[in-house]
């Protein structure tokens, strides 16, 4: 004996499925697209290590007293130049710092790389290449003691 009630089907047609997985896709690539990848650390590091070495040049100007960037492919650190030697700096900006784990940095050959900036801010012409997830950022200081920051093959 069937009564007048119709049974309802129960479940997902297919195009609510397909729906629900087109989402699903947009927000996936949303969060891909925002996670930040081994460019902008390399492209991050080289920014704040011209900036600091703005910085260095302007210790040099301002207290008339030599100031040097000392570069490794672990970091680099600041040092200024008084009437006992060379002095570790540790203030801030002029603080150690450690590149990123996935920045690898070129010193044209050299294991380190010493960068003075003398009392009237003039340098030692130097270039530094940092390099990671595919992306080369060049950090060149020239003799007039100018930081640039550009990319580079």
């Amino acid at each position: 004996m069937q009564t007048g009630r119709v049974h309802a089907e129960e479940g997902f047609t297919l195009v609510e499925l397909m729906i629900v997985m087109a989402i699903v896709a947009l927000g996936s690539a949303a969060v891909l697209l925002s996670i930040p990848g081994a460019d902008a650390d390399v492209r991050a590091d080289a920014t704040r290590f011209g900036a600091r070495l703005i910085a260095a040049r302007d210790q040099a100007l301002f207290s008339g007293r030599t100031v040097a960037a000392i570069v490794d492919r672990d970091g680099y650190r600041f040092e200024t130049r008084d009437e006992y030697g060379w002095r570790p700096l540790a203030a801030k900006p002029l603080s150690p710092a450690r590149w990123d784990d996935t920045v690898a940095a070129d010193m044209g050959g050299d294991d380190e790389r010493r960068i003075a900036f003398d009392a009237v801010g003039l340098a030692d012409e130097s270039e530094i290449a940092l390099s990671g997830g595919g992306v080369r950022v060049r950090v060149n200081i020239s003799a007039s003691g100018d930081v640039r920051i550009g990319a580079g093959a």
